[in-house]
């Protein structure tokens, strides 16, 4: 297994390509943190680009994955929701799609600190064969990765026994 020997300093605006999706790999995916060690609140922003030289747009989706926000009263849970605007981090597309998402619904998500918020983010970006790829060899703490073992537990069982609603 790989241990972590040293820190990556990101600096201000920073962000970091992720691996081309299964699904659309035309899409380029990029991760920014927004991370702030006095305030308790932790944002992963997840950029989806695409050029489509058929239309001269630029599509663009983006997600923020996010700890609960202290002083809100909408979004005092782990949630993830989409974006509006882009940080023009990786490019500025003079015509951008105009579907844009909105910023509803905050959608809880399945984490209890900020390791297992971003895995779940790399779980519903890649699913379960990604997510494997992507964390093998990493030596990551079970207090981390609990969640994934319940969401892919329990997506396990749906698939066996869908419309059981019982509590076993």
């Amino acid at each position: 297994m790989a241990d972590v020997t040293d820190k990556v300093d990101l600096g201000t605006n920073s962000s970091i390509y992720m691996p081309p999706l299964d699904d659309d790999p035309l899409f380029v995916p990029l991760l920014s943190f927004e991370i702030d060690s006095t305030n308790p609140n932790v944002c992963l922003r997840v950029e989806l680009y695409r050029h489509d030289d058929s239309r001269d747009f630029g599509d663009y989706a983006g997600f923020r994955f996010e700890t609960p926000n202290q002083g809100s009263s909408k979004h005092q849970h782990y949630h993830v929701q989409p974006i509006e605007e882009m940080t023009g981090l990786i490019a500025e597309f003079p015509n951008k799609s105009p579907k844009l998402l909105g910023t509803a619904p905050g959608i809880p998500i399945h984490a209890d600190n900020p390791v297992s918020l971003l895995l779940g983010l790399i779980l519903s970006l890649y699913g379960l064969e990604g997510y494997n790829k992507i964390t093998t060899g990493l030596r990551i703490d079970e207090s981390f990765s609990k969640y994934i073992e319940t969401c892919v537990g329990h997506g396990e069982k749906w698939a066996k026994s869908p419309w059981n609603v019982s509590k076993d």
